[in-house]
This record gives C-alpha cells, structure tokens and sequence, in this order.
C-alpha cells in the first residue's frame, strides 16, 4: 500500500475514535521484547464497554488494532515477537481518560520460553516516557539493560553510576537507532549504589538483575535549554479549566514574531476569544516541546518550528491531537508539515525556566 492511502486510512480510523474518544489523552503502554510469543490479556473492570488499540511497530507504526472490550470481561491477545528484528515492537494505546489502571481495566502479560511452554514470566508494562531514571541498585553487580528508543531519529542514552555519596562513578553512552531496541550487561563498579539513565530524546528502559525487574525509585524531568530571546506557551484542550491538574496532553509552542505573541497573550486575557493555532512543525523536541500532563514533563519528538496564524477556522488536513502525531511524526512532518488542532488552545505563558524545567 502506498503511504498517502496508508496515512488517509489512519486519518480516517483515527477521525472516527477521536469522535468516540477524547482527542486530548492518551497513555501509551509498553513492555519488555523478552521472548518470542507473549500473551497480552486486557482485562475491561468497568460497567462500560472499552475501546483498545494495539499497535504494531517496525521502525515506523505499521498496524493498528482496535480491541471493543465488552463490560466486566477480558480480551486475549497473542504476540509473536521476532526477537532478531530490533525494530519489531507492539504498544497499548489508551484513548479514554476516565481509565486507571489496576482500577478500571488490568494489563497482564505473560511471556512463554520456546523451548518450555510451561515456564512463563510474568511482564510489567510501562507508560512512563523519557525523563530522568533513577534506580537503587541490588546485591548482584550484573545488571540487563534494555532501552528502547522511542524517537524517529537517532538517540544518545546515557547511564551514570553513582556512590553511595552520590558522587558520580563513571558514565556510558550509547547510541540507538530511531525506534529500535538495544540490550546489554551491565557490571557495576564496586561502590556503584545508584543507577541514572537519561537520553537526549524519548525512551524507555527496562532493568533486570536476577531475572528480577528493577522499578525506578523516582522520574524526575529533563532538563533542556532553550531560547531566551523567545516567547513559550501552553496548550491544552479548550475544555481544561484547571491545566496544572488536567491528565490530557499538552504541549509547547515558541512564538518570536512579536504580533503572534501578542496574539497569543490576548488568548490568555480574554477565554471568549477561542482561536486555532496554526503552526509549521519539525522532527525533535527543540528542547521546549513537553507534556506537561505527565509528572514527568516528557519531551515530545516533535515540535513547533514557527506559530503562522492564531485564527478561527483550520482545515481537516493538519487537525489531530498530539499523540496521533507522536506516533506518525516522520509522514506527519511532510504531510501536511502543519498542525492546527481544533480541540486545543493557548491556556497559559511559560517561563523560560518552567520550560527548560530548571
């Protein structure tokens, strides 16, 4: 299929959820490549039926399956994970924000060793993006590190080891591929009591030791630099009333034309205004795109290069929201290179310090 009718049919799919669903969240579900067939069961808790999309990554997205759960049942779904291909991956996505999970709906995964079909693992999925990772280290000195990039372009992951003291011990760098995964083993210096893992870009990281999952103790953002000749602003959906509380996804503008950021501060002043932001965009975070919905204030892989109009009206073709165009960031910044989602307006001006999260 050629990528304009590939990309009209995902617009068109996505037209149809983003009427069901809200167009301003989304959590993203993600887990560990570890075997070759995993088990996927979701598990729906609530009294209302449920839409799931699963989808199917090979570098770029290049399937995605809605799953209608009915109300207080479960769906299973197999996987077949081609373990040589580091470009081969799947996700969760999740569209409606009233879900919480452990509480609405339940996410197992069970994944089954070839050579024993009766040895199965039980995998932790994860919705946590970027940010900075800190992890207490245990008694065994040889930690598996999995990374997987979840930029369109290449990405620089660093690991630091550090004492006891908090001192830093030494530090790694490594380079991943965009959209793929890499493994390897880590062996810990003698004093080594934490453990740091941050990237340029978004990512994600799973850590075992013993065949045991290590959790991260605390996500803290990332810190950018950015701009200081220019203007930020915050957009959110135009029905959040409370943008410092609000679950659904937000992000970052940065404006220097001094009458767009007039126009943007007149947004602010007067809520009766409610105009459209129309803007060019490009591939990376630009060190100031962030969601600033997630406790971590994660980077964006994309972002707004210049903001052309404040306005009224927007065409069909640039409309979205802004995980529809995370996952689709390498055709979206071609076609049609331009955003004006509808459901989003200007709520708040930043400062260059609450964007650079110092």
């Amino acid at each position: 299929m050629k990528k304009p009718y590939k990309r009209l049919i995902l617009l068109l799919i996505f037209g149809i959820t983003t009427t069901l669903f809200s167009q301003s969240y989304a959590d993203v579900y993600r887990w560990d490549k570890a075997c070759e067939k995993q088990t996927l069961v979701i598990e729906n808790m609530t009294a209302n039926h449920q839409v799931f999309w699963l989808q199917k990554w090979n570098q770029t997205l290049n399937d995605e399956t809605d799953y209608v759960i009915q109300p207080k049942s479960m769906t299973v779904i197999e996987l077949k994970n081609d373990l040589q291909n580091l470009a081969q991956d799947y996700s969760l996505l999740v569209t409606d924000n009233q879900l919480k999970n452990d509480i609405d709906f339940k996410l197992h995964l069970k994944c089954f060793n070839q050579d024993d079909e009766n040895n199965s693992q039980i995998l932790k999925a994860h919705f946590h993006e970027g940010g900075v990772l800190n992890y207490k280290t245990l008694q065994s000195k040889n930690i598996l590190i999995k990374i997987k990039n979840l930029s369109p372009e290449v990405n620089e992951v660093y690991i630091e080891e550090i004492d006891k003291n908090l001192k830093n011990r030494s530090k790694k760098t490594i380079s991943v591929e965009p959209r793929q995964n890499y493994h390897f083993q880590l062996n810990l210096q003698k004093n080594t009591a934490y453990l740091k893992i941050y990237a340029q870009k978004k990512f994600i990281a799973f850590l075992q030791s013993d065949k045991h999952e290590i959790e991260p103790y605390a996500v803290e953002p990332q810190k950018t630099t950015v701009d200081q000749n220019a203007k930020y602003f915050l957009l959110a959906p135009r029905h959040v009333s409370n943008i410092d509380s609000s679950k659904e996804d937000q992000f970052v503008v940065k404006i220097t034309d001094s009458l767009m950021i007039s126009k943007a501060r007149d947004q602010i002043r007067d809520k009766s205004l409610e105009k459209i932001v129309f803007g060019k965009i490009a591939l990376g975070h630009q060190g100031f795109n962030r969601n600033f919905s997630k406790k971590s204030k994660p980077l964006w892989n994309w972002s707004v290069t210049e903001v052309t109009n404040i306005s009224d009206f927007g065409s069909t073709a640039c409309n979205g929201f802004p995980q529809l165009l995370e996952d689709r960031s390498e055709f979206w910044v071609n076609d049609p290179g331009k955003i004006c989602f509808w459901n989003y307006r200007i709520k708040k001006e930043l400062t260059r310090e609450e964007v650079e999260q110092q």
